[in-house]
């Protein structure tokens, strides 16, 4: 008869709550390959949602630069937007370089995220977008007190 430990994965595979670190023993029967099948489906599932593996391209290294790319894979991984916004926020980027040609620098990109993250994305256009930046730009620039 083989036997098994169980592990912390275990109540994920059978539904049971152990709730504790005790050694059980349990016998390897036909539901075992189901079981085994369930646990890495579980496993990779939740490494999943934590990773976001995602290159620049050739054309995105010309619009974007390399820090504003950085800063939103941070965000991307601290779960602060998802990967739609962070797809987003690449192609407004891309939109507002082939209109203003001039790379797209993290600051900016952090503008342009805050501005979708309390917005909807989809109703935000290029050049709303444009307008709240170049306004931001010249009101840090203008004295507060006259």
């Amino acid at each position: 008869m083989n036997q098994v430990k169980k592990t912390k994965y275990d109540s994920k595979i059978d539904g049971s709550k152990t709730g504790s670190d005790e050694t059980l023993v349990e016998n390897f029967g036909e539901e075992t390959e189901p079981a085994i099948s369930r646990l890495l489906k579980e496993i990779f599932k939740e490494e999943s949602k934590n990773s976001y593996h995602r290159i620049a391209a050739t054309d995105e290294k010309v619009f974007l630069s390399r820090e504003a790319f950085g800063y939103l894979l941070e965000l991307v991984h601290k779960q602060s937007i998802d990967e739609y916004l962070f797809e987003k926020i690449v192609s407004l980027s891309m939109s507002i370089y082939q209109i203003m040609n001039k790379e797209v620098t993290k600051n900016v990109v952090q503008k342009i995220t805050n501005v979708m993250f309390f917005t909807n994305p989809d109703a935000v256009t290029v050049k709303e977008i444009i307008d709240w930046v170049m306004d931001s730009d010249t009101a840090s620039e203008k004295p507060i007190i006259n």
